[in-house]
């Protein structure tokens, strides 16, 4: 059976069709049977296109190669017409049927430029705006040490995270002639339970103590200090400079302890503590509290807790301060312990954070005159990677 030209024609101009809308698809949108709708598929394309290189690359498949696909098909298009008799063809163009597949031609790239542009420009609009979200959302997810200074901050580590605290500390204290030395690790675990509560292990663990008379050494004892079990509740988050960032911290000590370092009764401490950005840059972090301690003579006695620490915040990552802790009475029937210290934390990356600070007593017998301490800070997440 003869085929008509008009039947060729038609044919080949649904043929022409599926081609081009198919190469559109495949090279331009990256589809598959099984892939969703335009705007979809070039959000992906735009997600990348941030990156120069990939930009290039988007618009030669977006725009330049489907301009080519469409020269070459209305070339092919000619070419095909040619083998139709000069009759036929004044016939076909005659009933519309050429200028039907040059409007079918014009409607696929109104269509595609219609929905690719837009979609594009939305898209990478979308893309730069969550991109600089996310940037500032990371930049503020820093790692939060209570150390070095006294006084300890309200916020909590955060669900599923731990976070070590430690460091070296020396101190020197004299009475007369005698002198002691002593040398320990303060060491911190903080165990994020959700946004709320976090549990916290502390103590001195290993302790060493010298004691000398006129330089010449008389006594030294070395074992490990005392150590309590704890919690933070984060009560409200920071709302301005009328409403600083509010937190409790509870400790426990069970009698512990090891060659002379023991204690033999149950002591612990509970304190309101704070964070309060009053002005660009600086911030105020008072404690204050109530609690129960062992001196050195085995007594108990309940003391008034007061420590306030003062931030200046050059940027993110650096953190020069000085502050200051009361504790009335220092000991049984004693005077009241103040120190002074002063120091610096550097966070590196975002869960890495070192310190130093330095300090001295400067009422009280129990405080030394001076110390010393150097430490570092750790953040990690439970069941995924952190950001570096």
């Amino acid at each position: 059976m003869a085929i008509s030209g008009e039947a060729v024609s038609a044919n080949f101009i649904t043929e022409t069709a599926l081609m081009f809308s198919y190469e559109i698809s495949v090279i331009v949108c990256d589809f598959d049977a099984n892939d969703a709708h335009i705007p979809n598929l070039l959000q992906k394309v735009c997600h990348n296109a941030l990156n120069i290189e990939f930009l290039a690359a988007s618009i030669y498949l977006l725009y330049i190669r489907p301009a080519a696909i469409i020269f070459l098909a209305l070339i092919m298009c000619d070419e095909k017409m040619r083998i139709f008799n000069q009759d036929l063809r004044a016939e076909t163009i005659h009933r519309g049927r050429t200028p039907a597949l040059f409007l079918l031609m014009v409607f696929v790239v109104i269509y595609h430029l219609a929905f690719t542009i837009p979609a594009s420009a939305q898209s990478a609009a979308q893309t730069a705006q969550n991109s600089t979200q996310s940037k500032a959302a990371d930049d503020d997810d820093l790692i939060d040490a209570d150390r070095p200074g006294i006084a300890d901050g309200s916020t909590v580590v955060g669900a599923k995270r731990f976070q070590l605290e430690s460091g070296i500390q020396t101190e020197f204290r004299r009475n007369g002639a005698e002198r002691d030395h002593a040398f320990f690790i303060p060491t911190l675990l903080r165990i994020g339970i959700d946004k709320r509560f976090e549990a916290r292990v502390e103590g001195n663990t290993f302790t060493r103590t010298t004691t000398s008379v006129a330089d010449v050494q008389t006594n030294q004892a070395s074992g490990l200090a005392p150590v309590s079990v704890g919690l933070k509740y984060h009560i409200e988050d920071s709302k301005g400079v009328t409403r600083p960032s509010v937190g409790a911290i509870i400790r426990v000590f069970p009698a512990s302890g090891t060659n002379g370092f023991q204690t033999d009764h149950v002591t612990g401490d509970l304190r309101l503590v704070a964070d309060w950005d009053f002005a660009p840059h600086l911030s105020l972090n008072p404690n204050v509290g109530i609690g129960r301690y062992e001196d050195d003579r085995g007594k108990t006695f309940t003391s008034a807790i007061f420590a306030l620490t003062l931030n200046y915040l050059p940027s993110k990552h650096l953190n020069p301060f000085v502050d200051m802790g009361v504790l009335r009475p220092e000991e049984r029937d004693g005077k009241s312990a103040v120190i002074f210290d002063t120091g610096v934390a550097y966070i590196i990356g975002r869960n890495v954070q070192l310190d130093v600070s330095a300090g001295t007593g400067v009422h009280g017998n129990t405080p030394p005159h001076p110390f010393i301490g150097f430490g570092v800070s750790f953040r990690t997440r439970v069941g995924g990677a952190n950001k570096p």
